[in-house]
């Protein structure tokens, strides 16, 4: 009986998962991929839809709709919500309203890229959340599927305001998957440092706010059978001193140790130049680090 009830389960399990999919917007209509490296405003020219393979000249321009849900990682806990299909965003079709898509029409819309930024209330700033499986987001375009969504027009506020915004919180972020120390995992460093060598990153923030703090976030790792530190100087100015843990050599230790920090100082310091420097890295080839001006390979925080 116990038997029966678990093979009626897992019959039920496919047939809705079965279901799903067969309910998925890209199960009927032609649909065309286009990737996003960074998050911004996209435009798409008569060329670019050509590139993709439309026959621009035989499309209704009201008819295009564009998808994309978000940019990004797709959350990894179940419990974590995500969703179920393509969600359609509203975009801005210029010149749509004569019926057909010319050689100097376009399309506007907005979409985020593969590394997104997270609010930390533990360390009470945003976090990097990288992409470690792709370099790219996507948007789904299709032209067959009916009219599509579009930007409202926004009617023109009267009277005075009631917010002055003067300044804003800008980030930057080193973080390049150039070396993987147990060539496994999602954990990648950007740099490494033999004995006693150093990594210097510039950085620029214009028109910075210079009585505001800044905030420093540094991820690195080290395989040393030797006391090892890293140095965290910037414009010549030594910040802080990371000493990492000295490798047991085993197979019931680490491979390598770990060690992050955050750094708040003056926006004067930090607004330029970053510079990490380790000393005694032996044996030679020991991974260096990931920086944020901000969150965590080498990230940097500030106002301007």
């Amino acid at each position: 009986m116990s038997y029966r009830r678990i093979l009626l389960s897992l019959v039920l399990l496919l047939f809705s998962v079965v279901s799903r999919a067969a309910d998925s917007k890209l199960a009927t209509g032609k649909w065309y991929k286009v990737g996003m490296s960074v998050t911004g405003i996209y435009k798409l020219t008569y060329n670019d839809l050509s590139s993709l393979g439309l026959d621009v000249d035989r499309i209704n321009p009201k008819h295009l709709r564009v998808f994309h849900n978000g940019g990004g990682v797709l959350n990894e806990l179940n419990a974590q919500p995500r969703f179920s299909d393509l969600m359609e965003i509203p975009i801005f079709v210029s010149g749509e309203g004569d019926g057909s898509f010319d050689r100097d029409d376009y399309v506007l819309f907005y979409a985020r890229g593969p590394l997104t930024w997270k609010y930390n209330p533990a360390r009470k700033t945003y976090v990097h959340v990288p992409n470690a499986y792709d370099d790219y987001s996507y948007a789904f375009i299709t032209v067959d599927q009916g009219e599509g969504s579009r930007i409202a027009v926004a009617s023109t506020p009267t009277g005075n305001g009631t917010e002055n915004v003067s300044e804003f919180l800008d980030r930057q972020v080193y973080d390049e998957d150039n070396y993987n120390i147990i060539n496994g995992g999602r954990n990648y460093y950007g740099e490494i440092i033999d004995g006693t060598g150093s990594v210097t990153k510039d950085f620029s923030f214009p028109n910075l706010k210079t009585d505001r703090l800044c905030s420093v976030a540094v991820n690195l790792a080290g395989r040393n059978f030797k006391p090892a530190s890293f140095q965290l100087l910037v414009d010549d100015v030594l910040l802080k001193t990371f000493n990492i843990s000295t490798t047991q050599g085993d197979s019931q230790h680490a491979f390598a140790n770990e060690v992050s920090g955050v750094v708040t100082s003056s926006v004067n310091i930090i607004a330029h130049r970053m510079e990490s420097d380790t000393f005694w890295r032996w044996p030679s080839k020991n991974w260096g680090w990931n920086i944020f001006i901000l969150w965590p390979r080498l990230e940097n925080e500030q106002y301007h």
